[in-house]
C-alpha cells in the first residue's frame, strides 16, 4: 500500500545516487574586493551511529535551528540530555530538532518520535523565537504526559502520518497534531506567516480522514502519490487542505502577506524525474489557486522555494538537461539549477551549477534556496567533483557539500565546497537579512573545518554550518562643509545611519550629495575615488570618506512693504546683501496676485490690477554666482481710492394713457463694498404720481433700479422725463429716461338709412392729434353684411329686412385703440310682391283620388296673404272643397282634392294657384294628367292532339305603348315564349280537349282587366294492339288447323274493333278494324 521502510524512503536513496557530471566551463563573476566570505564555524551533532541533517533556519539574534534524524540517543557528555529528557525511542530512526547559539553551540535538542520509523524534516522560526517542525510518523510519538499537551488531532491510523509540532524558544512542546490518510501521508515544506497560521506541504498516498473536511477544489479520488497543501490556524487547527496536481509539495512559502506558494516535485522513478517543476500560487485565506505555472524540463527535480518582498519567486533544484536561456549553460549530466520567477509566475532568468560530476541541488528534502534583504540568491547542493573558483577547494572525497551565491540578476558570485575526503551532503540552507549563510546535511565518517563538536563513532554525523559572507559599510563624512551620503541598495543613509552590514558580493553604489553652501570633494577609502557616484563590489568590511567643503556663505534677499494707491503703478527697487560682497543677481520666484510686474530686476514696477486695493505680494531671491538665497517678500500696500459709480438707465420708450410705466437701470460700482443707492424722479411733464419701488440700497458692486408709476391721461402727446441717479455715498451719478405718453385717438359715431333691400355706402370716420390712425370693426351688424375696406364700406340690408340695426369701430393710431364708436342704421320698409307656387305637373288613372296643392309667399311677414285653388280646363273633377287659405307670416299653404273623373282616353287637369297680399296678386298653374285605362282582347286558338302552334296576343290603349304579362299559364300544356306577344303552344302528349291562359296588358300607369286565351285540342285516332305476348301456334291435323285465341287492345277506349281469321290464298291471316283502319 505504499509503504516505505528506511532503506527504501526517500531520505535514504538519495544517499544511494549516482549521477553523470557536467562541467561548467565559464562564468562572469562581479569584481571583488579582498574575499570577505569564510566558513565562520561548522559543528556535527549526534552519536555514535546514524544522524542524518536536512531542515536549518535562523532568527534575527543569529541562533540556528537544525531538523533530521538519529537512530541512536546524542552523546550526552557533548550534548546534554535532551528536552524532558525523552531520548531515543527505538525502531528503525527518530526525529530531532535542536537550537544553536550564533557561535555553533547546542542550546537544547529534543528527540520526537516512536517506536518505529519517525524523522523531521523541516524547521522554521517565528519572529517571537517559537520553533515549528514537520516530520512523518509511523505511529504516535512518545512524550513525557505531564509535559506534552494532548495532540490537536490524534494520529489517524495505518502506516505514515505528517506530524507538525509547535515549540517555544527554550523547546518546550506547546502543540502538537497529526495530519493525514489511512496511507502513507509525508510532509516536506513548511511555512509560517506573521499571524502564525501553519502552511505544510508535501505527498499522500490516499484521501484524508473524514474529520479533514475542508477541501478546497478537487478531492483526492484514487490511491496512489499526489501532493497536497494544508493550512493550520497558530493554535494548530486545521482550517483547509487541497490536492496539486503533482507527486508531491516539496517547499512552501507563506512570507508575502496573503499568499502561500508552492514548489511541486514531478513524478519520481528509479531512472530519474520525467515532470519539470511546478510553482503555484495560492490565497491564504480560501486556499483558491491564483496561478500554477511549470518551469523547466521534463527531467528535472525542484525542492527549495523562496519568495522576496516584492513577491518575486526563486526556485532551486536539480536537472539533467538545459531549459530556458541560462545565464550559466548546463553542463551535462545532473547540474543544480536556480530560477527567478516575478510575481505573476513568469521566468526572469535561470542559471545552472555544477561540475563534469554529479551536482545535486538537495538530498530528497526541502529548503535548497535563500534571497537574501538585497536580493542575492542563495543555494546549496553536493557535487562528485570540483567547478567554479570555489572560495574553500573540494576536498576529493565521493561528495562534497557546496553552498554559492548569485546577485539580484543571477549571476554567480561566489561558490564553496564544504566537507572532508569521503561523503559530505547538503540538505537545507538558510540565509540571514544581512547574508550570512547556514547549511545543514550530514557527513559520512569524516570530519573538516574546525568544528565545535564531532561525536566519535558515528556513522552518519548531523552537519550545520555557517558561512560568513555579510562586511560592514561604513560611510565617513570629512571637510568643513556639509552634506549627506546614501546606498543602492538602500542601508547607508549618513545623515543619520552611516553603517550597514551587506552580503559580500553585493554590488552597491554611494552618492554624496552636498547641503546648500557646500561642495562635495571627492571620495577616499577602498576603491571610490573622484566626485561621481561609487560602485563597487562588497568585501570586506570597509570605510569610504565623503569630504564635502565649504563654498560659499549664502547671500540674503531684502524684504520691503511699499505702499501704493489704487489704480497708481509703483516702481520697486529689490535689494540684497552678500557677505562675501559677491555681485548679487535678482529672480523673482512668485508673481503678485492683484497685479503685475514689469522692468527687469532689481527695478521693476507693480502695476495693481484695476480698481483693486488691499494687500498683495511677491516673493524673490538673490544670486551671488554660486548659491540663491532664501526666498524674501515684498508685501504691497494698495490703498483705496473712492471710484464714482455708474449708472446705467433703461433706454427712453413710449407708453399709453394708463399703462404701468417701468422705470428701471444698473448702478455699479468697482468698489465692492461700498453701498449704493439708486433714487427715481419725475423731472419734467405732467405727472405721474407716486413712484413707487424707490430707493434701492445695496452693495456688492451693483444695485438694480425698479421703479414704477402710471401714465396720465392727457389730450395731446407728452412727454415725462425721470432722473435716475445713483450715489455710493460720496459721489453721485445721473441718467435721464424720457417716457412718451399717447393721448388716445376718438372713433365718430353716426346714423345712416337705407331702404329694404337697397346696399348703402358708409364711411367711417375717426380722429388722432398727430398720428394717422387705422379702422378696425369690432362688431359686425346682426340684420345685414358690411363689404368694403374701412373707413369705406358698404352694408346690404338682409333680402327682404326693414327696421334696425347697427354696428361697432374703432380707431387705433399706432399705440392704443379709441373706444368703440356706433354706426346705427335704419332700413325703410318697402312692400314686396308675393308669388305664388304650385305643385308639380303629375299623373293619375281614372278614377282614382287627386291631390292639389298651392303655396303662397311674400317676404313681408306681416301682410295677410290668400291663397286658393281653381281648375281651369280639362274634364271636371267635380267641387274643390277648402280651396282658399289665409294667414299672414310670410307663407300661407292650400291643399285639397277632387275625384279622377271617367274618361275614354288620357285628358290633362290644368289648375291656378293664386297669391294675394291685398295689394298685389300672383297666379302660377299646374297640370294633372288623367291616365284612360288599357284593354286586353280574348282570343280562341284550336290544334290536334299532340300538335304545337303558335299564339299571338292582343291589347288596347288610347295613346301610350303597352306591356304584356302573363296572369296564369294552361294546366294542360306548355307555353315558349317567341317575343312579348308571341308564345308556341304545345299540349301534353295524348290530351285533348280544353286548355286555358290569361294576360294583362300595362300602358305605364295601369293594368287592363284579364284577358283570356281558349285552347281546343282535337281528339287523333289510336291503331288497336295485340297484347298477348305469347307466340300464338296453329295446331293442324291432315284436314283441320285449331286457330288459337287472342286479345286485341284500342287505346282509343270508345272505339269499336272488329276482325278474326280469314283465309286468302291458302295462308290464314288475322284481320280487325278500327273504324277505317285495318291491321294484318
Amino acid at each position: 500500500m505504499g509503504g516505505k521502510s528506511f532503506f527504501h524512503n526517500k531520505l535514504f536513496r538519495s544517499i544511494m545516487f549516482v549521477f553523470l557530471v557536467l562541467l561548467f566551463s565559464t562564468i562572469a563573476l562581479y569584481p571583488k574586493t579582498a574575499q570577505a566570505t569564510s566558513l565562520a564555524w561548522n559543528t556535527f551533532l549526534g552519536g555514535n551511529s546514524q544522524h542524518l541533517g536536512y531542515g536549518v533556519t535562523t532568527d534575527s539574534s543569529g541562533n540556528v535551528y537544525a531538523v533530521g534524524l538519529t537512530n541512536v540517543n546524542w552523546n550526552t557528555g557533548m550534548f546534554g540530555a535532551p528536552k524532558d529528557s525523552i531520548g531515543y525511542q527505538g525502531g528503525a530512526t527518530d526525529g530531532v530538532v535542536a537550537k544553536l547559539d550564533s557561535t555553533g553551540h547546542v542550546l537544547w535538542y529534543r528527540i520526537l518520535g516512536g517506536s518505529i520509523n519517525d524523522a523531521l524534516v523541516n524547521v522554521k522560526v517565528d519572529a517571537s523565537g517559537n520553533v515549528y517542525v514537520i516530520g512523518y510518523a509511523f505511529g504516535a510519538y512518545t512524550f513525557t504526559p505531564q509535559a506534552t499537551p494532548s495532540p490537536v488531532h490524534g494520529y489517524v491510523g495505518g502506516d505514515i502520518d505528517a506530524f507538525v509540532a509547535k515549540l517555544d524558544s527554550n523547546g518546550n512542546l506547546l502543540w502538537h497534531t497529526y495530519l493525514g490518510s489511512t496511507s502513507n501521508d509525508y510532509p516536506w515544506g513548511l511555512s509560517v506567516d506573521a499571524d502564525g497560521n501553519v502552511y505544510v506541504g508535501g505527498e499522500s498516498y490516499r484521501v484524508w480522514h473524514a474529520d479533514f473536511n475542508n477541501v478546497i477544489g478537487t478531492n483526492k479520488s484514487s490511491d496512489g502519490y499526489q501532493g497536497y497543501l494544508v493550512k493550520l490556524n497558530s493554535s494548530g487547527t486545521y482550517q483547509w487542505h487541497r490536492f496539486l496536481t503533482t507527486y508531491a509539495v516539496y517547499e512552501v512559502d507563506a512570507s508575502l502577506s496573503g499568499y502561500v506558494h508552492t514548489v511541486k516535485k514531478g513524478l519520481y522513478y528509479s531512472g530519474g524525474w520525467n515532470y519539470p517543476a511546478e510553482v503555484g500560487k495560492y490565497n491564504t485565506t480560501t486556499g483558491e489557486q491564483i496561478w500554477n505555472t511549470t518551469v523547466g524540463s521534463s527531467t528535472q527535480d525542484s525542492f527549495g522555494i523562496d519568495v522576496d518582498t516584492s513577491g518575486n519567486v526563486f526556485i532551486s533544484g536539480s536537472s539533467t538537461a538545459t531549459w530556458g536561456t541560462p545565464i550559466r549553460a548546463h553542463a551535462g549530466s545532473t547540474d543544480i539549477y536556480a530560477a527567478k520567477l516575478n510575481s505573476s509566475g513568469t521566468l526572469q532568468w535561470n542559471t545552472f551549477l555544477g561540475s563534469a560530476g554529479t551536482d545535486v541541488g538537495r538530498s530528497n528534502q526541502p529548503g535548497g534556496i535563500s534571497v537574501d534583504a538585497g536580493g542575492n540568491v542563495y543555494t546549496m547542493g553536493y557535487s562528485s567533483a570540483t567547478w567554479g573558483t570555489p572560495i574553500t577547494a573540494h576536498a576529493g572525497g565521493s561528495s562534497d557539500g557546496f553552498a554559492v551565491m548569485l546577485n539580484p540578476s543571477g549571476v554567480l558570485v561566489w561558490n564553496t565546497f564544504l566537507g572532508g575526503t569521503n561523503m559530505d551532503t547538503m540538505v537545507a540552507l538558510s540565509a540571514s537579512a544581512g547574508g550570512d549563510v547556514f547549511v545543514s546535511g550530514y557527513t559520512q565518517q569524516n570530519s573538516w573545518g574546525t568544528p565545535v563538536n564531532f561525536p566519535t563513532g558515528c556513522y552518519y554525523c548531523q552537519s550545520v554550518a555557517k558561512i560568513s559572507n555579510s562586511s560592514t559599510l561604513t560611510a565617513i563624512k570629512a571637510g568643513a562643509g556639509a552634506g549627506s551620503v546614501s546606498s543602492a541598495p538602500t542601508g547607508i543613509s549618513c545623515g543619520d545611519d552611516c553603517t550597514e552590514n551587506f552580503s559580500a558580493g553585493t554590488s552597491i553604489t554611494l552618492t554624496a550629495t552636498p547641503d546648500e553652501g557646500s561642495s562635495f570633494a571627492g571620495w577616499s577609502g577602498g576603491t571610490c575615488s573622484g566626485t561621481d557616484p561609487c560602485t563597487f563590489s562588497m568585501g570586506d568590511s570597509v570605510g569610504i570618506t565623503a569630504t564635502f567643503n565649504v563654498s560659499n556663505t549664502a547671500p540674503v534677499a531684502t524684504p520691503q512693504s511699499p505702499t501704493t494707491d489704487e489704480d497708481i503703478a509703483k516702481a520697486i527697487t529689490l535689494a540684497g546683501t552678500d557677505a562675501d560682497e559677491d555681485e548679487l543677481t535678482y529672480t523673482v520666484v512668485t508673481e503678485p496676485s492683484h497685479g503685475v510686474l514689469t522692468g527687469t530686476a532689481p527695478d521693476l514696477t507693480y502695476t495693481p490690477t484695476a480698481n483693486y486695493h488691499g494687500a498683495d505680494s511677491f516673493t524673490f531671491k538673490v544670486n551671488d554666482g554660486t548659491v540663491d538665497s532664501e526666498d524674501a517678500t515684498v508685501s504691497i500696500t494698495v490703498n483705496s481710492v473712492n471710484d464714482d459709480p455708474a449708472m446705467v438707465a433703461r433706454s427712453d420708450f413710449s407708453v399709453i394713457e394708463g399703462a404701468t410705466i417701468s422705470l428701471t437701470g444698473t448702478c455699479s460700482d468697482v468698489e465692492t463694498d461700498d453701498t449704493l443707492t439708486v433714487t427715481v424722479t419725475q423731472f419734467s411733464g405732467t405727472s405721474c404720481g407716486v413712484i413707487g419701488g424707490t430707493p434701492d440700497v445695496g452693495s456688492g458692486g451693483s444695485v438694480a433700479a425698479a421703479a414704477t408709476c402710471t401714465a396720465p391721461n392727457v389730450s395731446i402727446n407728452s412727454d415725462l422725463v425721470f432722473r435716475v441717479r445713483c450715489s455710493d455715498g460720496t459721489a453721485n451719478n445721473d441718467d435721464n429716461i424720457i417716457v412718451s405718453v399717447n393721448a388716445a385717438p376718438t372713433a365718430n359715431a353716426q346714423a345712416v338709412s337705407a331702404d329694404e333691400d337697397i346696399a348703402e355706402d358708409i364711411t367711417l370716420t375717426g380722429s388722432d392729434p398727430s398720428e394717422a390712425i387705422t379702422y378696425t370693426i369690432v362688431a359686425l351688424p346682426e340684420n345685414g353684411e358690411l363689404s368694403g375696406t374701412a373707413p369705406d364700406l358698404t352694408y346690404t340690408p338682409d333680402a327682404h329686412y326693414h327696421g334696425a340695426d347697427s354696428f361697432t369701430f374703432k380707431v387705433n393710431d399706432g399705440l392704443q385703440d379709441s373706444p368703440v364708436a356706433t354706426v346705427s342704421i335704419t332700413v325703410t320698409d318697402i312692400n314686396d310682391l308675393p308669388w305664388a307656387e304650385p305643385m308639380d305637373d303629375y299623373g293619375v288613372i281614372e278614377y282614382e283620388p287627386i291631390t292639389l296643392q298651392g303655396m303662397c309667399h311674400d317676404s313681408d311677414v306681416d301682410n295677410t296673404l290668400t291663397v286658393s285653388i281653381m281648375q281651369t280646363s280639362g274634364t271636371s273633377c267635380g267641387e274643390l272643397a277648402d280651396a282658399t287659405v289665409s294667414d299672414t307670416g310670410g307663407f300661407v299653404e292650400v291643399i285639397t282634392d277632387c275625384e279622377g273623373p271617367a274618361i275614354t282616353e288620357n285628358t290633362e287637369l290644368v289648375f291656378r294657384v293664386r297669391c294675394d297680399d291685398g295689394t298685389h296678386q300672383d297666379d302660377a298653374f299646374f297640370t294633372v294628367t288623367a291616365n284612360s285605362a288599357p284593354v286586353a282582347i280574348d282570343a280562341s286558338y284550336a290544334t290536334d292532339q299532340d300538335t304545337p302552334m303558335e299564339i299571338t296576343l292582343e291589347g288596347t290603349d288610347a295613346s301610350e305603348p303597352i306591356d304584356y304579362d302573363l296572369m296564369t299559364i294552361p294546366e294542360h300544356g306548355t307555353l315558349f315564349g317567341l317575343s312579348e306577344l308571341h308564345y308556341r303552344y304545345t299540349p301534353d302528349p295524348g290530351y285533348y280537349g280544353t286548355d286555358t291562359f290569361t294576360f294583362v296588358v300595362f300602358d305605364g300607369l295601369q293594368s287592363s282587366t284579364t284577358g283570356l286565351i281558349s285552347i281546343t285540342v282535337d281528339k287523333a285516332n289510336v291503331p288497336p294492339e295485340i297484347v298477348d305476348d305469347e307466340e300464338m301456334e296453329i295446331e293442324c291435323d291432315d284436314d283441320d288447323c285449331a286457330l288459337p285465341d287472342f286479345t286485341i287492345d284500342d287505346p282509343d277506349e270508345d272505339d269499336d274493333i272488329t276482325g278474326g281469321w280469314r283465309q286468302v290464298d291458302g295462308q290464314s291471316e288475322l284481320v280487325f278494324t278500327n273504324n277505317q283502319i285495318d291491321f294484318d
